[in-house]
């Protein structure tokens, strides 16, 4: 009888102890990647090259895009303070659950931005409007350079 019953307990200890390394060899999961906005922005503000460049700050993300501070982690970008060029580069990390929200005020600040330049050279630059989604972060790029910043950006990644 005690031999069963030490037979019986070492393989329940075996088990256990297989069991217990099988949930401990469980791939971890990857770590959401940090993007240094302020470089990105300065590589990106250099590759295409804006005219009278002008920093988006928080109250230009909230009137102009309708964006508000518990939908943003963290941003960082730079338009044209020109009337006659809508170059743009934003950068959001959302707060969880927010980049569809920040996805949809890209697209209708894009079509704000064409209505008030439709007879204008900047009409085609908005047809290629880019709006780039990785992760939490989402990018709005506007410029005649959108491939080169959508390398830059996919380098972060």
């Amino acid at each position: 009888m005690k031999r069963i019953l030490v037979v019986f307990g070492g393989t329940a200890a075996l088990i256990l102890i297989l069991a217990l390394s099988l949930i401990s060899c469980k791939k971890a999961e990857p770590a959401l990647k940090i993007v240094d906005f302020g470089l990105l922005k300065d590589e990106v503000s250099a590759a295409m090259n804006i005219s009278m460049p002008k920093e988006i700050d928080e109250q230009m993300l909230q009137s102009q895009y309708g964006l508000s501070a518990s939908q943003v982690e963290k941003f960082s970008g730079i338009t044209s303070a020109s009337m006659t060029s809508a170059d743009t580069f934003l950068a959001i990390m959302g707060k969880e659950g927010n980049t569809a929200a920040i996805e949809s005020a890209f697209q209708k600040r894009i079509e704000d931005i064409k209505q008030s330049f439709a007879n204008n050279l900047e009409a085609e630059k908005l047809n290629s409007a880019k709006i780039i989604k990785k992760d939490d972060y989402v990018f709005l790029v506007i410029s005649d350079h959108v491939k080169e910043v959508e390398k830059i950006i996919n380098s972060r990644f």
